[in-house]
């Protein structure tokens, strides 16, 4: 059985580091047996088809590769194209979202931890709403992602995950190149 999966690259082509093209990304990609890759955006989004077993070891097979082939050593998080579509129809706050760009979608790697899911859940950082969802952590930062207090939160040691953000606009972007 064949899935469409759904890589999300933490930190690639931000800053100096970890710089790559995405023809070098759908390339990798290609060479470890995924079929029908596609990327979004340079910021290392990618979408492909794969079997079930391979869906499933996917992350780790993509860092191993990347640092084996191209030198970058990131983390990577993966969903698959029905995670992704529960993750847009589960989201919270979409009634007060009136930019995409301010609305984003942290994916975390594994599950959070309890007690710093529960500190996420206490946190009040008004007009900025902040909610976890599974494996996702949602934000609504009216003002601008950057002037908000949940930039300066350390996501990962706060919920014992590795976290990677996507706005909005991305999220569902990827989820109508995945096809579901």
């Amino acid at each position: 059985m064949k899935t469409r999966v759904v890589a999300l690259l933490r930190g690639v082509n931000v800053g100096r580091s970890n710089r790559m093209a995405m023809a070098e990304l759908r390339e990798l990609l290609t060479d470890l047996g995924y079929t029908d890759v596609k990327t979004y955006l340079q910021s290392g989004n990618a979408v492909f088809t794969a079997s079930a077993s391979a869906a499933e070891t996917a992350a780790a097979d993509i860092e191993h590769a990347l640092a084996r082939t191209l030198g970058i050593r990131c983390t990577v998080v993966t969903r698959t194209a029905a995670d992704l579509a529960a993750v847009v129809a589960n989201a919270p706050m979409l009634d007060r979202m009136t930019d995409p760009a301010k609305y984003l979608v942290g994916f975390l790697n594994g599950d959070p931890d309890p007690d710093g899911a529960r500190a996420v859940a206490s946190l009040d950082v008004s007009p900025d709403q902040v909610g976890l969802i599974g494996r996702e952590i949602y934000l609504w930062c009216p003002a601008g992602v950057r002037a908000s207090p949940l930039s300066a939160v350390p996501w990962d040691r706060r919920l014992g995950a590795a976290v990677t953000m996507r706005n909005w606009k991305t999220v569902t972007a990827l989820l109508a190149l995945s096809g579901e």
